[in-house]
């Protein structure tokens, strides 16, 4: 497993407001500190960054196969991911995996959930639904320990060691209109990032 990119942005105007989803890659050496890199900018803070989503990662299989999805290239960092990494499989990630960068650790928390401001930037406003059907969201990150990384180091992976929940389950369930009471506290019992946590917990309690 390799880290293909680091990505960094500045704040561009994008619709109404400002936005630091136009990523581009970085050379040299980068910082990682508990809220992600520290040349990136994040506009949003209400529904993005924060410690739980420090860092946004994409694969770049997924790219590849977007490549040919839309006909047209897509590169490391232009869906907002600040790491673009290669060889791991969707299917193996849960929430709570840790992913090691040189001395940079990273914990999985949540999938990427698809607002407007992707379907801005992709200059489609139906691209966030087409982005929900094509199930290759991405996945954010805590920082569980802070350091330097640079594009072409290895990734190391290890799985979570207690109940695994998919990255793709928890996204599917973004979409659920009914979720059942089961599903919801077992979800509530992994490590997922809090603003996903006080969402379960808002229907967790609905339910009662």
């Amino acid at each position: 497993m390799k880290l293909v990119s680091v990505n960094a942005g500045m704040p561009v105007r994008l619709g109404p407001t400002r936005s630091g989803i136009y990523k581009t890659p970085v050379t040299g050496p980068v910082e990682i500190t508990p809220f992600g890199i520290e040349v990136d900018t994040v506009c949003d803070r209400q529904h993005h960054g924060g410690l739980d989503q420090a860092l946004y990662v994409y694969r770049i299989e997924d790219y590849e196969w977007w490549t040919e999805e839309l006909g047209m290239a897509v590169e490391a960092g232009w869906f907002g991911d600040n790491l673009t990494l290669e060889g791991i499989h969707d299917e193996d990630l849960a929430i709570g995996d840790v992913i090691r960068i040189n001395d940079v650790v990273l914990q999985v928390t949540a999938p990427r959930i698809p607002c407007a401001t992707l379907g801005r930037r992709m200059e489609d406003p139906r691209f966030p639904r087409r982005f929900q059907l094509a199930e290759r969201p991405g996945f954010y990150c805590r920082v569980l320990t802070t350091g330097t990384i640079r594009s072409g180091s290895s990734v190391d992976f290890e799985a979570f060691a207690a109940e695994r929940i998919s990255v793709l389950e928890v996204f599917r369930h973004r979409y659920v209109t009914k979720p059942d009471t089961a599903t919801l506290d077992r979800l509530l019992r992994s490590p997922i990032a809090i603003m996903e946590r006080q969402r379960l917990e808002a229907l967790r309690s609905s339910a009662q």
